[in-house]
């Protein structure tokens, strides 16, 4: 063991919860890999002035004065039950570890603030979760599944190879079909942009917010992606599809680390079949990517929805495991075990 390593050892591990970000969070991100946009102090403070009922809550973890590790989550009330998201809305979370540490060391971290979260348990708080990307699921996975303490569902991302530039995902990564499609929408009209614009925002939010009516899911709210949009340095861009000078769909997506995240999106269901709006999100998305020396377009996952899912890989998407953990209190767990029990039975002929 080194002596930096010897040190830390001697150095009891601190679990502090803070309800601001610590004053080094920013700095500690800077030195971890897996830490992306969903993790940074404006990501978190744009959630709690526009998400209603919403508190955020970071652990930190500190060998003596030293940040070596931390947690991020975002609480929300709902019929007076708190629900603890860490990744919410889709987006990466979990505990996030200081690369120059020990493997021994850092997995230590890491079970410490997973325990630590797991611990918020009781009261109004009757579920924990967290979504570990990629990197953080390949080497922390195995070993909080086999804790016992979490429900494990993993989740298959998708995502686009662009690191070899525009020219080589036309030629090598797209399929003929999506290539045939997004050539199709051009010709007939179509044109895509990238950009800041809150106008664009305005225009495209209702085909957003129609669509999630009809997926039974929360739309994000417009002043949050007003926010994130328009900040200074902001991370966001909004990908957007025009026909005959009116926004037919789009996707709001960040620039996190090597890669380009497609976070929310939808568009005119009419216009489908003829103008192939999404391939050319997507395409644009490619072009964004390349731009600025990206690796990925990461699409995220399909939810099990079959076509959606084979429509990525059309796109030359490549699949990514990713790891979704929930933890609840004990009357929550027995009453999900027992509602699929029910649900068995009045399956059975």
């Amino acid at each position: 063991m080194t002596a930096t390593a010897a040190d830390r050892s001697r150095t009891r591990l601190r679990i502090v919860r803070h309800d601001r970000a610590p004053a080094a969070w920013d700095d500690f991100l800077t030195g971890v890999p897996a830490a992306d946009a969903f993790c940074a102090t404006r990501w978190h403070e744009a959630l709690l002035r526009h998400y209603r009922g919403s508190q955020a809550l970071w652990l930190a973890a500190y060998h003596g004065d030293r940040l070596v590790g931390g947690l991020v989550a975002t609480g929300r009330l709902r019929y007076g039950l708190r629900r603890c998201f860490s990744g919410i809305e889709g987006t990466s979370g979990g505990p996030l570890v200081a690369a120059d540490l020990s493997s021994a060391e850092r997995q230590e971290v890491f079970a410490e603030l997973a325990a630590a979260y797991r611990a918020l348990l009781g009261g109004r708080t009757v579920t924990v979760t967290m979504s570990l990307p990629r990197d953080q699921e390949e080497e922390f996975g195995a070993s909080l599944a086999a804790s016992g303490h979490w429900q494990c569902r993993q989740i298959i991302g998708a995502v686009i190879p662009v690191d070899g530039g525009v020219d080589h995902v036309d030629k090598h990564v797209l399929s003929n079909n999506r290539r045939n499609e997004r050539n199709r929408a051009l010709k007939r009209g179509c044109t895509a942009a990238a950009s800041n614009d809150p106008d664009l925002l305005a225009e495209f939010y209702p085909i957003y917010q129609a669509a999630t009516l009809g997926w039974g899911v929360e739309a994000a709210p417009l002043d949050f992606l007003h926010d994130l949009l328009t900040a200074p340095g902001s991370p966001a861009l909004l990908i957007s599809i025009h026909y005959e000078g009116v926004v037919i769909g789009g996707h709001f997506c960040l620039v996190s680390g090597d890669r380009l995240v497609a976070w929310v999106g939808a568009t005119l269901p009419r216009h489908n079949k003829q103008l192939f709006p999404a391939t050319l999100i997507v395409w644009q998305e490619i072009v964004e990517a390349c731009a600025r020396n990206l690796r990925w377009v990461d699409l995220g996952g399909s939810g099990d929805i079959t076509t959606l899912d084979r429509f990525k890989q059309l796109l030359g998407a490549q699949p990514e495991k990713r790891g979704h953990y929930t933890a609840s209190v004990p009357w929550l767990s027995l009453a999900r075990n027992l509602r699929g029990v029910v649900a068995g039975r009045r399956a059975q002929p």
